[in-house]
């Protein structure tokens, strides 16, 4: 070929489209390699998945800004085995905070490793969690890592993940001296604390032991004592013991429910700190404020710290079955009562217990009520730090027909022993959902996205391509 026929190839135009054409696709895989390792060098990573199950919630990220020494969480089982959403997950705890380690242990290999952080009676298998820093160390079993649903014998199903909320509760515990302690009275025929809820306060790190106040008195390393439905009062004797708790600056958490008995013994104690159980079932009638059953109240929650984060991420809490909290004309100048839950104008109580239906009367007393209170009382004269109370017209909520439904039910509790106990920064992280929903289709349905998908489709991509082919034909 001459010199001159290379020149003229140049200038005809199929080589000019064809050069564009090649020019075009050359400068793309340019582009898609300098992405791919620019991609390679940074951390960048967006979770695309439904319940954001790779994106460490807020209180996660304020635990791991804290932390200032290093923590080494060992996963059991071989490096390149394992969950792969367990393995993600602890991958981003380690990049979001650089006293991270995470390390996997082969328990097979390495008996003796393993062996020595059995001393809490951890049953520890593969697919485990260590979360060590020096000599302190907390460990997460496998089957802790998710929770399930044992409703259907013999079909045990994941539905949702709790990493978070285990590996998170274990770095807190390493930060503190010691685990808060939660004392439950006993002997008033009180609602015993669901399992669910005894696991979930385990993750915030409390320790809950059980109280009869018939043979002693509040111990010494009570943190918070917690009152759970009683349906007798306290005797005499046993609220000049309370009394006296408070006095020193101690905690508690008080749930009652409606019941046919007074507590004038209970009620003096409340009445020192300007407070009072109305004994009245507040009744709903503002669709907005009610779950369907006027008595299945969804308040509204209040600026306060303990509501402050269920308000900002929309969380709606479930209280049924309400009494309303009353705040007396006459209190301490040192008291502050702060409302936590209120109703809205539209609610009423409804006083005469024996009616089955709900009917108001002229008499029935007017909302808006206070659902649940926060009360604190300033240090004074001999007493070196704040009491407190979280007073509540309900236990209901923490029943697992409600709680296991409406995760801000547990949270409320959390929350509020969170902020009995002084503890920055606690918990109110929820399991993040592991359940698909499925589409289900009748047999017409699924006949019809089967014609769309086998028939119509290619029969639109074939009429395209005729189409374009005529147009270029005819030019």
């Amino acid at each position: 070929m001459k010199v001159a026929d290379i020149r003229q190839s140049f200038t005809d135009p199929k080589f000019r489209h064809g050069g564009y054409a090649a020019l075009i696709t050359a400068i793309v895989l340019a582009i898609l390699v300098v992405l791919n390792i620019v991609a390679d060098q940074t951390a960048l990573k967006w979770d695309l998945s439904e319940h954001r199950w790779f994106t460490l919630s807020p209180q996660t990220q304020a635990a791991l800004e804290r932390l200032r020494k290093p923590v080494t969480i060992y996963r059991l089982g071989t490096a390149g085995g394992g969950d792969p959403l367990v393995k993600e997950l602890l991958q981003r705890y380690r990049d979001r905070c650089r006293f991270i380690t995470v390390r996997a242990v082969d328990p097979d290999r390495n008996p003796g490793f393993v062996e020595q952080f059995r001393g809490d009676g951890g049953d520890l298998t593969a697919g485990s969690l260590i979360v060590s820093a020096g000599a302190r160390y907390k460990t997460i079993r496998a089957e802790d890592l998710f929770h399930y649903d044992d409703s259907v014998p013999g079909r045990r199903q994941v539905t949702s993940l709790a990493l978070e909320q285990r590996v998170t509760g274990a770095l807190l515990y390493l930060d503190r001296a010691r685990n808060p302690v939660i004392y439950t009275l006993s002997g008033h025929q009180e609602e015993p604390l669901d399992d669910d809820i005894l696991r979930q306060l385990e993750a915030e790190n409390y320790t809950v032991k059980e109280l009869s106040l018939f043979t002693r008195s509040i111990p010494g390393d009570a943190d918070i004592l917690m009152v759970v439905s009683p349906k007798r009062d306290l005797t005499a004797a046993e609220a000049a013991k309370l009394r006296d708790f408070l006095a020193g600056g101690g905690r508690a958490a008080l749930l009652i429910d409606l019941t046919r008995s007074d507590y004038p013994n209970l009620g003096s104690v409340l009445a020192g700190y300007g407070v009072a159980v109305r004994r009245l079932m507040v009744v709903e009638d503002d669709s907005s404020f009610n779950a369907g059953n006027p008595i299945f109240l969804l308040p509204r929650l209040a600026a306060h710290p303990i509501v402050a984060a269920l308000r900002e991420q929309k969380m709606p809490v479930l209280i049924p079955a309400s009494q309303a909290i009353q705040t007396l004309e006459v209190k301490k100048r040192t008291v502050t009562v702060e409302p936590l839950l209120t109703t809205s104008a539209k609610a009423w109580g409804q006083t005469r217990f024996g009616d089955a239906a709900l009917q108001r009367s002229d008499a029935a007393p007017a909302g808006p009520f206070t659902l649940a209170a926060a009360v604190s009382d300033s240090p004074g004269a001999g007493r070196s730090r704040a009491a407190k109370l979280v007073l509540m017209g309900s236990a209901l909520f923490l029943n697992p027909q409600f709680s296991g439904s409406v995760p801000g039910n547990t949270s409320l509790l959390t929350n509020s022993l969170n902020w009995l106990s002084d503890q920055q920064g606690g918990l109110s992280i929820q399991p993040k959902s592991l359940l698909s929903l499925r589409l289900n289709m009748n047999g017409f349905q699924a006949l019809i996205c089967a014609g769309i998908a086998v028939i119509l489709i290619p029969l639109a991509v074939l009429a395209a391509g005729v189409t374009v082919w005529l147009r270029r034909r005819h030019r």
